[in-house]
Formats: structure tokens, sequence, C-alpha cells
């Protein structure tokens, strides 16, 4: 048993061996990539489409696409869904997907003749559009690492319960220097130690001690989710021009579980000039945020230690407000 064993063994580094001497003059980035594709698929049952919203992004869109291109997990599908940009954002993606290496990746792009005013409809068309099982907003100005998707599919893999996974993320700024490793000194006020594991719980727990109080998943780039029919929350989360997002996590938490990766797998980069930081919108931020908390506060049982440090928050929100 052993011999053969051995012998198997030998066989096998051998045909490793005559495969890498006979490609002895192909580039080694591009030899490597040949095998990572031909990898077998780890999940073939799950389809993740992923939608690619831009809005005069083009100075950061081929970095974007790179990483999206560069995924160790399979990805079934590409949606690059423009808003009306001035820029070359549309012909530097169609030129891009016209090298598309991925050949077994449908790629197809929507571009809106006028502005439609709200990234969260283009977040709704997206989903609407998407026809693989999972989907990853991946936003035209972010980067990840090569493994996200591989490191998000697992926690689907490991619990068949969950409906979100997500990432910790790094902060950088638009020329993509990175300032900040991770997001916990925004989430330490909230606990200091739950964001250095990695973690799978109810969805509807982290709604009550966690997202009730604030946004704790800042980016959604950073984010894989389920698909479901949206109809019925579609013009919830179009009607915020801010906090859609967070009330789309808490519409879809309570479906059923959460898996957070606490390595920074994500990188967010953060606009100075971005909707949140507009002096005028700092009013609207700080009123969505409190309707948003009162109907949460409403409409689940929070217990009085979350309470106290959801009416923190608002205090800390209202002096952003007045700045």
């Amino acid at each position: 048993m052993a011999d053969r064993t051995k012998a198997v063994t030998t066989a096998y580094f051998v045909t490793k061996f005559d495969l890498l001497k006979s490609e002895a003059g192909m580039n080694l980035s591009r030899l490597l990539e040949r095998l990572r594709r031909h990898r077998p698929d780890p999940f073939p049952h799950k389809k993740v489409s992923v939608v690619i919203p831009n809005y005069n992004y083009e100075k950061y869109l081929r970095e974007r696409l790179d990483t999206v291109f560069n995924q160790t997990f399979p990805v079934y599908e590409i949606l690059f869904l423009d808003d009306a940009s001035s820029d070359n954002s549309v012909s530097l993606f169609r030129e891009y997907a016209a090298g598309n290496p991925r050949k077994q990746t449908a790629i197809r792009a929507f571009v809106n003749s006028s502005n439609s005013g709200s990234v969260f409809k283009q977040w709704m068309k997206g989903i609407s559009l998407a026809t693989g099982d999972y989907i990853w907003i991946a936003e035209a100005d972010d980067s990840c690492s090569d493994v996200f998707l591989e490191k998000m599919m697992e926690s689907f893999e490991a619990d068949d319960q969950v409906v979100l996974s997500y990432a910790q993320s790094k902060q950088s700024d638009e020329d993509g220097q990175v300032y900040a490793d991770d997001y916990t000194d925004y989430t330490n006020d909230i606990d200091m130690e739950k964001w250095k594991s990695s973690y799978i719980r109810k969805g509807l727990d982290e709604i009550r001690d966690t997202l009730v109080i604030k946004n704790t998943i800042p980016n959604v780039s950073g984010v894989v989710f389920k698909k479901f029919d949206i109809q019925e929350v579609e013009h919830r989360v179009t009607r915020y021009r801010i906090v859609g997002d967070l009330f789309f996590y808490v519409w879809l938490l309570q479906k059923g579980n959460i898996a957070y990766n606490h390595h920074s797998l994500n990188n967010h980069r953060r606009h100075s000039n971005s909707v949140a930081f507009k002096i005028d919108n700092k009013h609207v931020l700080y009123q969505e945020i409190v309707e948003l908390q009162n109907e949460l506060m409403e409409h689940f049982e929070i217990d009085s230690a979350t309470l106290e440090k959801v009416y923190e928050y608002r205090a800390v929100a209202k002096k952003y407000s007045e700045r």
C-alpha cells in the first residue's frame, strides 16, 4: 500500500514538473493565472453576480475591474451600471470587457441616459437585473483582495442560514493612500473586542444590539448577500438619501444570519466630496439616522445598555450636523 501511494505521489509531481518545464517560456504570471483558472470551482452551485455602479469614476475603474476579474472565486456575471457619466468610464469598461480574460463570465453594461440622482436606485436596479444567487455590489471606486469573494462565499458554505457576509475594510483617500487598516476606531464605542474576530450570528441579534445604534457595515463593496425579491423594500431604500444601505441591511438580516470576516479584504476609498460629507447633507444625515433609529427601536426589543449607546451616537451625529 505504501509503495502504491509513493508511486502515485511521484507520478503527480513528475506530471507537475513536466507541465512547468513545457511552459518554461511562458511569463510566470500568465502561468499562475492559467493554473488558477483551471482550478475546480469550490462551490459550483453558488452563482455570484457582480454589480458595478459607476458615476464618473474613470480614474479608478481599471483598478476596480482588475480586482473583480482577478478573484480566485468564479464570477458568474458582471453588470456594469453607469449613471450617465460625463467622463470616459463607459468606453473604458467596454474596451476592458472586449479583452475579457474570463470567457465563462457573462458581461452586460447598462448606461443611463440621465443621472438617477440616487446610488440606491442603482443598487436596486442591479439587484433586479442580476440572475445569480448571490450579489456583490462592487462600487467602481473601491478595490479589494483577490481572495475577497472566495472568503465571503466560505461563510455561505459553512452556514446555509447566512444571508449577508461582509469583511473588514481598509480606508484610503482619493489617491489610494491607506490611512486606516480597519474601521475599529469607528466601532470601538459599541464594542472594543467584537470586530477583532470573525463571527456568524443571527441577523436579528445584530440588529438589536449593533445596527440599531449605527451602520457598522460601512462599505457595500465589502459585502456579499443572497438575492431576494426586493419589490417590498425597493421604494423604502430609495427614499433615503444617505442611510438606505443600513435600511437594506436591516431588512435583509431579518431573513437569516450574518457572517463577518475580521481580515481587511476590502479597500474603501473615501472622498472629501462624498454625499455624507457635504454640508447640506449633514442635516439630512442626522434626520435620517434619527428616523431609522426610532423605527428600529419601535420594531425590535432593545435592552437598556444598547439604548444608551443609541442616544450617545445620536448626540455625536447631531454635533457633526452642526459643524
